[in-house]
């Protein structure tokens, strides 16, 4: 639907009533001065990944009767109005939503009374974010997200050539992958606007699935160790996860670095004449920072 010539508003919009100002004191930013109308809205929204969106809803204040289209559908209609104040909150199915642009459109009429078109919209998204046994998982924002209080933690990832490294973050744009950390279950972060990830991050996000070929490490946990293993040639991985990309790694996994390496043992029971290694199986002089085999074991210094 070609709707470029349509006027572009700042909501909410709505005009001088009965009362000698907006209904019961409601705000607006675009004044409408004719009386009875009949007016489409339409916007625009993108959803990268629609898997994760777990709830969706449409607050609305009108005046008077309106309608909610989503992609098209009808999901909501309803005569009369609101007081301008009280929000009509409208649960949408999720599964309407698609990869890329959506859109929501709007219908409200005046048609009764001495007050003019109403009308201010709010859509709320909420992103599902699930994390298994192992306490760790990766996570493709849908829409930008905030987990400020959430029980999820947030990471960006990098490789220094040896461990994954981990950075705490708290929002996370559209389209990113970060890794997540929790425990096991599924989660509801809210959507915010103008998320800026404030670390660096090489985590790639699959927007769509994708075959690997050799070069995509994906999270995995190894020997009760959790970090990022190279993908099977051929296997897909999932829209909505992240991975990582090495064009000259020559390992087949390598793991979170300091407190997020898990499942590595203390420093105390150490043989002393125990052969010391690094992680590439090189034999050392010396333990060195960071985790060594040392006897066999993992055993970080």
């Amino acid at each position: 639907f070609d709707d470029s010539n349509w006027d572009e508003l700042m909501m909410p919009i709505g005009g001088m009533g009965y009362d000698g100002g907006a209904r019961n004191g409601a705000k607006f930013n675009t004044i409408w001065f004719n009386e009875y109308n009949t007016y489409w809205f339409r916007r625009p929204f993108t959803i990268e990944n629609p898997a994760a969106i777990t709830k969706l809803t449409v607050k609305a204040l009108h005046d008077d009767d309106y309608a909610i289209f989503v992609n098209g559908k009808k999901v909501f209609a309803r005569p009369g109005w609101t007081d301008g104040t009280n929000w009509e909150v409208t649960e949408v199915d999720p599964s309407l939503l698609v990869p890329g642009q959506n859109v929501l459109a709007v219908y409200v009429e005046q048609n009764w009374g001495g007050a003019y078109c109403d009308f201010s919209l709010e859509a709320n998204v909420g992103a599902k974010v699930t994390v298994s046994d192992a306490g760790y998982a990766t996570f493709v924002a849908p829409v930008d997200v905030d987990f400020t209080g959430s029980e999820v933690t947030p990471k960006a990832a990098t490789f220094d050539g040896t461990y994954v490294q981990l950075a705490d973050v708290t929002t996370v744009p559209a389209g990113t992958a970060v890794v997540v950390k929790a425990a096991e279950g599924t989660y509801t972060v809210p959507a915010t606007t103008d998320a800026v990830l404030g670390a660096t991050n090489e985590l790639i996000a699959a927007t769509a699935d994708v075959t690997a070929d050799g070069t995509q490490y994906i999270l995995a946990k190894q020997d009760d160790e959790v970090g990022f293993a190279k993908a099977t040639t051929n296997s897909t991985i999932a829209a909505g996860k992240g991975y990582l990309q090495f064009t000259t790694a020559v390992k087949a996994f390598y793991p979170f670095a300091g407190n997020d390496a898990t499942g590595i043992s203390g420093i105390e029971a150490i043989n002393g004449d125990a052969p010391i290694y690094n992680i590439a199986g090189q034999r050392l002089g010396k333990m060195q920072k960071g985790i060594n085999i040392v006897g066999g074991k993992k055993v970080l210094k």
